[in-house]
Formats: C-alpha cells, structure tokens, sequence
C-alpha cells in the first residue's frame, strides 16, 4: 500500500493538510536497479472535486539481495569465507567448481572422488582444482 499526503507549504499559516491518496501497488519487483522498469500510475477520487496525483515507480531489490520480497541476502564471495556466486533467482549460494559446503568453503579432493581422473597419470589435488602429471611416455592436458 502507498499513501500520498499533500499540505500546503505557504508563508502565511501553518502546512495544512490539503489531501491522502491511497493505493495498492502490485508491481513487480526486479532483482536490481539496471533490470527495473518504470511503471506510470494516477491515485484520484471518483467522487467529488478530489485532486489527483500521477507518478511513476520502480520497485528494485538492494544489491545482494534476492527473490520478490528482497529477503534473501547473499553476496558472492572468493576468499578464505567461501568460493560461490549467488543464483539471480533465489539468492541461493552455488559454489565454483572445486568446493562444496555450506559457504563452499571445503575443497573437493578431485583426485580421491575419482581414481581415472587422470588417464597414464598422477593427479594432484590443489584448492578448488587438480592438475594431471603425466608419466614418461605419455602427453596431454587434463585440468579443472
């Protein structure tokens, strides 16, 4: 619900109130700024000689928050905290590749989950990633 009040603001009294507007608002919400649109609406009085007053709204999330309601928080992050982004959508956090958890804090060990990683060769789990040496004879390049 939107309320508009009106007053006078002259010299001569006191700021009367002059006029309320009322009235529902069922736009959409955007997930940011960039993404939202402009949406034009008049608040008036059928009955009477009432004043009416035209606008125009744009309803947008603040950065880093999430879904219609703007109630999810989530700010993506590639540090010791955790290594994920934020689904546009839900404000879910998915993680990069490499780590799980629930702030993708834990590094998959790549090489353990899967004994083929590496074809002919040694894998070596690093943070977020493994490398494939080969063995004498053999050439290639098997990396995350």
């Amino acid at each position: 619900m939107m309320v508009a009040e009106a007053y006078d603001h002259d010299r001569f009294t006191s700021n009367d109130h002059m006029h309320t507007w009322g009235i529902r608002l069922r736009e959409t919400v955007y997930p940011s700024r960039d993404q939202a649109h402009w949406a034009y609406r008049v608040m008036s009085q059928s009955y009477g000689k009432r004043p009416s007053l035209a606008f125009k709204i744009r309803l947008y999330c603040d950065p880093d928050f999430y879904t219609s309601k703007c109630n999810v928080y989530c700010k993506a992050e590639d540090s010791w905290k955790g290594h994920y982004t934020c689904d546009k959508a839900s404000g879910q956090k998915v993680c990069h590749p490499g780590w799980e958890g629930s702030n993708c804090e834990n590094d998959i060990d790549e090489c353990s989950r899967d004994s083929n990683l590496c074809n002919h060769g040694t894998c070596v789990n690093s943070l977020g990633s493994y490398t494939c040496l080969c063995q004498d004879g053999y050439i290639g390049k098997q990396e995350l």
